[in-house]
């Protein structure tokens, strides 16, 4: 669903984001302020509760113009899932009476992300999109990755192929 600024008014500039990008807001939640000549004049309201996304490019400042899109609001997706309760809209995803895993509502979230927590689950392209910027920041800050086996034993994580011989490769 579309969120179309609706004022005649001239002038008016967008002011506070009052709801983050992809976060849950419920019904006559207020999304924006907006201003006239700086001051703010009113309130952009939610018409109904899901999980919102601004339009590119709205920012503090900029000039907003009659029928002009300033948000979607769409389904939740429970992309998050802890112990059967959406994390984004915190809904209880379980049937009544049923177990663990017994959802009466589809979720995208499939991926165990902590070992030693199974209970937290996310949707394939969320781990994608943490893991992704998980490489990014280790690659920015030159930062290597050890990986330990449950035998203890460390695995070899490189770039580079291993040579059968690696005692005579004094690079090793």
């Amino acid at each position: 669903m579309e969120i179309r600024f609706e004022e005649n008014e001239t002038e008016c500039t967008a002011g506070l984001k009052k709801a983050s990008e992809g976060s849950f807001v419920l019904e006559d939640a207020v999304l924006l302020e907006f201003k006239i000549n700086g001051k703010v004049a009113g309130k952009i309201k939610t018409p109904s509760e899901g999980v919102v996304t601004f339009a590119r490019g709205l920012k503090p400042g900029a000039v907003l113009i009659k029928g002009q899109v300033i948000a979607t609001i769409s389904e939740c997706k429970h992309e998050i899932v802890i112990k059967d309760m959406c994390g984004t809209c915190g809904k209880d995803l379980r049937e009544k009476g049923g177990r663990a895993g017994q959802r009466k509502e589809q979720s995208t979230a499939n991926v165990s992300m902590i070992h030693h927590v199974p209970e937290l689950i996310v949707s394939d392209s969320l781990a994608q999109q943490i893991g992704s910027a998980d490489e990014t920041n280790l690659v920015s800050n030159r930062k290597l990755v050890l990986l330990v086996d449950l035998d203890q034993t460390i695995i070899h994580t490189s770039d580079k192929p291993m040579s059968e011989d690696s005692e005579k490769v004094s690079s090793v």
